[in-house]
């Protein structure tokens, strides 16, 4: 379960990021999970459902490739499903990919890799891609996790 709050966590517009450092803070306001077979779950809505104070969790990708999670609103129980094993991570972005490198030793991987792109200043949009991450097993047969997060202002 933890393996899948960490790629639900995380997570196609217009313009490609390459030129465009992710670097800031950002509110999660969209996730969805694409089965192999092609139906899709709306997870981040489900989610909130349950715990609303996920749709304001703050996450800041600072210019120095560290990231963190502001979740301190939330319940203790929905602060672990927002920062889950994310707490310690850092960040690298090549071309339009963002880098993960994740410090909690205790998994059995050690980075995620996932597609970005932006739409303007204010929008970016994660894809994370289950079969370019060896050694991060999919979860009920998703194949990818597409993740939409704005910015805050």
């Amino acid at each position: 379960m933890k393996i899948f709050f960490i790629g639900a966590l995380l997570l196609s517009s217009i313009i490609p990021c390459a030129a465009q450092s992710i670097a800031g803070s950002w509110l999660k306001t969209n996730e969805v999970l694409l089965h192999q077979d092609g139906q899709t779950f709306q997870a981040f809505s489900k989610l909130t459902k349950v715990a609303p104070c996920l749709k304001t969790v703050v996450y800041t990708f600072s210019k120095d490739g560290k990231l963190t999670e502001d979740a301190s609103h939330c319940k203790p129980e929905y602060q672990k499903i927002a920062t889950s094993s994310l707490l310690g991570a850092g960040w690298s972005m090549s071309g339009d990919k963002v880098i993960l490198t994740i410090a909690d030793k205790t998994l059995p991987y050690s980075r995620m890799i996932f597609h970005v792109r932006r739409d303007g200043n204010d929008k970016m949009v994660w894809t994370f891609i289950y079969a370019e991450n060896p050694g991060i097993p999919a979860v009920n047969k998703v194949k990818e996790i597409i993740t939409t997060y704005e910015r805050v202002n």
